[in-house]
């Protein structure tokens, strides 16, 4: 009986720190000042599950090893074989390091022999050093990789600036009638394929609209969040710019011509036009703690600048 409770104390260690990284990647992820974080909060419990079930495990380390790590690590592996999001292994890298130094930071208590004069000075002193040594591992390693989060945030989204002919394009409005790519050429024009089931897409539309709205009493610039079809439809779409009261207008891509036709890779896709009718930059993907708004912002400024 022992035995089976110690098991699931090892199962309940690998539950924790699976649960630790998806709350990360889905929360901390989505927000710039916590997204610091998003290791740090992963690799404190990985460390405390290591420390907690080296000391109390039957299992040899390397076997305590996997069974904490495996359900983390083939999470982050399907999760990037399914969106393309193989960055996150790097989460599950960190935390199963870390619960390699909490499973050290306890493997040899148990074989400390007694030395010195006062019979525990010996232990202590290195249990002391252990202590100072994995404190020190856990600050410096949450240090450098606090520093590589921009660096990894932009590594979740793909974005290119590109200059090459845009295809010629026709979309129906939403709000009635329709909008060619040749009745927008001379204007620097956004187009940003979504659809009302994506949940990256619905995080994405507010910060758009801040850009919108920074930029629609300009003429020169023209922006269409452009529903694209993908089993959504027109009526769905009307009720979700409705119910959120977007003011951005709505475009519905019919068949996703328009959006095969840019060879859009999946969804959030924001493309921009420059005036001449070049493709200038292509985004897939949205991450909160990306500073999506900014970013587009200073590119479309710089397009306009071009002339």
């Amino acid at each position: 009986m022992r035995r089976l409770l110690s098991w699931a104390g090892d199962l309940l260690g690998s539950v924790l720190i699976l649960g630790t990284c998806v709350l990360a990647a889905a929360v901390l992820i989505q927000s710039r000042a916590l997204v610091y974080l998003l290791f740090a909060l992963p690799s404190l419990v990985a460390a405390a599950a290591g420390a907690w079930r080296g000391r109390a495990s039957p299992l040899r380390p390397w076997l305590l090893l996997a069974v904490l790590n495996l359900p983390t690590l083939a999470a982050a592996v399907w999760l990037g074989a399914a969106e393309g999001a193989w960055p996150v292994l790097a989460l599950a890298a960190a935390s199963a390091a870390f619960s390699c130094l909490g499973v050290w930071l306890v493997a040899g208590e148990g074989s400390i022999v007694q030395s010195g004069p006062g019979g525990q000075s010996g232990p202590r002193a290195a249990r002391g050093r252990r202590w100072r040594t994995a404190l020190a591992l856990l600050l410096l390693g949450n240090l450098g990789l606090a520093l590589a989060i921009p660096r990894f945030v932009s590594s979740l989204v793909v974005h290119r600036e590109l200059r090459e002919p845009a295809p010629a394009f026709q979309l129906a409005l939403l709000d009635g009638g329709a909008v060619s790519s040749r009745e927008l050429r001379g204007r620097v024009v956004v187009l940003d394929f979504w659809t009302t089931w994506c949940q990256p897409c619905r995080r994405e539309l507010p910060e758009l609209e801040r850009v919108f709205e920074r930029f629609h009493d300009r003429p020169e610039v023209a922006f269409y969040a452009v529903d694209a079809d993908r089993s959504d439809t027109p009526d769905n779409a009307r009720r979700f710019f409705r119910e959120t009261r977007y003011r951005l207008p709505v475009a519905y891509d019919h068949g996703s011509k328009t959006y095969a036709a840019f060879a859009a890779p999946g969804l959030p896709t924001l493309v921009v036009i420059d005036r001449a009718g070049r493709l200038r930059f292509r985004h897939t993907g949205f991450v909160g703690a990306e500073d999506f708004a900014g970013n587009l912002s200073r590119f479309l400024e710089r397009l306009l600048r071009e002339g």
